[in-house]
């Protein structure tokens, strides 16, 4: 079993263990509980080791994404501000939830697609575009 390892989020680790390659998990809490920000950390956490990391936000644009990546940046060297910019990419056109499946086997899961490669995908989130928590049809795919 092959782990992603954190350097800057170790508290993290020792509460979860290890982040396994391959592996889905799941972010759940009350709105304003900072799901958004851990994700966000370790996305940067990642990308600051020179990781590929996809970002696939639903619910807000994409440049409001990178405002927040550029202000949780501000303690890191320039270096590496650039290492996180170089492996941090913010989808600007993310799909549905219906489309998902299909996006991720276009575009991270095939050899010549966009993503291919990434070390960590994050979607915020899978109730994106107005989707009610009750839709489960679009949930089960």
């Amino acid at each position: 079993m092959q782990s992603l390892p954190l350097q800057d989020n170790g508290w993290l680790a020792d509460a979860v263990g290890i982040l396994v390659v391959g592996a889905s998990y799941l972010l759940g809490g009350a709105p304003g509980s900072r799901k958004w920000g851990l994700a966000t950390q370790v996305a940067l956490d990642l990308a600051r080791q020179g990781k590929r990391v996809l970002i696939v936000p639903t619910e807000e644009p994409a440049d409001r994404v990178w405002e927040r990546l550029l202000k949780m940046m501000d303690n890191f060297s320039a270096e590496d501000i650039n290492t996180s910019m170089q492996n941090l990419f913010v989808e600007r056109n993310p799909p549905s939830v219906e489309q998902l499946p299909n996006y991720v086997s276009s575009q991270v899961l095939s050899p010549s697609g966009q993503y291919h490669g990434i070390a960590l995908a994050v979607l915020d989130s899978v109730q994106g575009h107005g989707l009610v928590s009750a839709a489960t049809r679009a949930y089960d795919r």
